[in-house]
């Protein structure tokens, strides 16, 4: 493709540099697009940039002639941050610019590095010492901080040295970590384990070594590598938000594993210390990350943003805000939390119609006033005050005891009338018949339902209430035989049986018309074997066999019914019914 860098990366254009560098990078890279990037050194083989971000990174793209190749084919690429790919954001961003002004890149010095003359001798007294052997046994006592603190100066005065130094750190920056071997393999033994996850029990291995692998992280932390290996915890979170969305299986062990992670993360950034902008971007990471995975839990980090910062996140936020909108609103609610605005939360919480945020502001600051008042709106089924389900019930426990529960039922049922609901409110201990009764018939849509008065007069075992609904009603045979079984059975046996037979009677009818053999055998056995409990749950209500005629008269009944169905009539047999 050529000898020259600027013309290779050109011929590449941005699908080229897109195809290899992730999503992330690639999307990332625009955010840097317009910042402080400089053209250190181009050679025609080489190219080196500097850019400042949130720290000073130096990118350097180097062409690979093959021997025996004429021109050069591949494109070796270096970066200064901890990122472990090599097309990061960084590099991305130097390649865009290069295609958007090749001059930018053309007309960077050639590298010669000039310095000013030096001394070559040093006197001592009456002793000449070489520059040179002072130099280099001053350098093997400095400690650590001295020696950067020299590297930094010498880079500060002489810019074009800079890609010599770069050039000189690159092969120890790409090697791994000193140590940390064991953490770079098990990285690499997640992503592989992820990668043939195609059954439950692999998935749960799979998140165990997540977990070891996150586990393992954070018991090397603390040292002197803890930015690179929080980046490391990042991007290995990250790529299991990825993997659990290409899994086509439950992901509850990942979450699990995601959780203990998240923790690890929180503990290892406040011993690191990273600058506001890189926890901005994991913030903004973490809230847009797909599928939800990830806790987004910004008052862990508060004290690692001031108040520009918020303001930043906030801003970058709604950049992004294309892409997921509804995600924008929530962050910007957990920013007014940690800021303590009131007001602010007011009108956040009304433009999003989830008051959480404001409850929690009540809570944490003592105002048990408000926070009743919210509560009890939130309460009211017809108030527009929403409150989610979780906070809305451990709220109403506490600020209104016993009544509690029954309110936050009540709001429920109301708000959504599935049987479901009805059942949860009546079974509260505070409730009885009545006030069943009354709040049936305050929801007008299934105030007339005979199964939901089945349902009640089931709960207060009220056999007079059901053995009118079934007998004037028309509730659902399995309503009426769940009331018949559980209450009716009690009171008299032979209408309790002729009711529960009525089901029978439909289950047959039901399962005849199912076209699988197997299934449908398996489901008359079911039947046969339902049969055959009746009569004794029937005997033992009655506390005689008595009952037994009744019982062979429904059953006769059944046969001569199904007697056309080869497979009702083999059933019977089988069970000698």
């Amino acid at each position: 493709m050529g000898n020259n860098v600027v013309e290779f990366v050109q011929a590449l254009g941005k699908a080229g540099v897109a195809a290899r560098a992730d999503l992330k990078s690639f999307m990332r890279a625009d955010e840097i697009m317009d910042s402080d990037l400089t053209a250190l050194v181009n050679t025609g083989d080489t190219f080196t940039a500097q850019v400042v971000g949130t720290d000073v990174w130096v990118v350097r793209f180097e062409l690979v002639l093959d021997d025996g190749a004429r021109e050069a084919d591949r494109l070796n690429v270096y970066c200064t941050c901890p990122v472990p790919e090599a097309w990061c954001k960084h590099a991305v961003a130097v390649a865009r610019r290069m295609m958007k002004d090749p001059e930018w890149a053309l007309s960077a010095p050639t590298g010669d590095v000039v310095v000013d003359d030096v001394d070559p001798v040093r006197r001592y007294g009456d002793i000449e010492v070489s520059t040179k052997d002072v130099v280099t046994s001053t350098l093997g006592i400095m400690n650590k901080q001295d020696l950067v603190r020299v590297v930094n100066e010498l880079r500060e005065k002489q810019p074009l040295i800079e890609p010599q130094v770069s050039k000189l750190v690159l092969p120890f920056s790409s090697q791994p970590f000193p140590g940390l071997e064991q953490v770079q393999y098990e990285i690499e033994n997640t992503r592989i384990m992820f990668e043939i996850a195609h059954t439950d029990s692999l998935v749960e291995d799979a998140a165990e070594q997540l977990l070891y692998t996150g586990n393992l992280i954070r018991s090397n932390a603390g040292g002197q590598f803890n930015m690179q290996l929080l980046v490391a915890l990042e991007k290995l979170m990250f790529d299991a938000c990825r993997w659990a969305q290409a899994i086509a299986l439950p992901v509850g062990p990942i979450v699990h594993a995601l959780e203990q992670l998240h923790q690890h993360h929180v503990v290892m950034a406040h011993w690191e210390q990273p600058s506001a902008l890189h926890t901005i971007d994991w913030l903004l990471d973490t809230y847009f990350a797909p599928g939800g995975y990830l806790p987004v839990r910004i008052k862990e980090y508060a004290d690692l943003l001031d108040d520009d910062a918020l303001e930043l996140l906030i801003k970058r936020a709604h950049e992004r805000r294309p892409l997921h909108p509804e995600v924008v609103l929530p962050l910007e609610i957990d920013v007014a939390l940690i800021r303590n605005d009131m007001h602010e939360l007011e009108r956040l919480c009304d433009a999003r119609g989830l008051h959480d945020g404001l409850l929690m502001f009540y809570v944490h600051n003592g105002m048990d006033l408000g926070a009743e008042k919210l509560v009890t709106a939130a309460l009211d089924a017809n108030d527009p005050v929403t409150v989610s389900s979780e906070m809305l019930y451990l709220a109403a426990n506490q600020y209104f005891g016993d009544d509690g529960p029954r309110m936050y039922h009540r709001y429920w049922f109301q708000k959504d009338p599935s049987l479901a609901n009805y059942l949860d409110f009546i079974r509260v201990p505070a409730v009885d018949f009545a006030e069943a009764v009354f709040v049936l018939q305050s929801v007008e849509s299934v105030a007339s339902d005979p199964d939901y008065m089945l349902l009640a007069a089931k709960e207060f075992e009220r056999f007079d209430i059901g053995f009118d609904v079934i007998n004037t009603g028309s509730p659902s045979a399995r309503m009426a035989a769940d009331f018949a079984s559980s209450v009716g059975m009690a009171y008299d046996p032979v209408w309790a049986m002729g009711v529960v037979f009525v089901r029978i009677r439909k289950q047959l009818s039901q399962t005849v018309t199912i076209q699988s053999a197997a299934a449908r055998k398996a489901e008359l056995a079911r039947v046969m074997e339902e049969i055959v409990v009746l009569r004794k749950e029937a005997e033992e209500a009655a506390g005689s066999t008595s009952i037994r005629t009744d019982w062979k008269t429904e059953v006769s009944a059944l046969k001569q019914e199904f007697a056309g169905h080869p497979a009702v009539k083999e059933a019977f047999t089988d069970w000698e019914l």
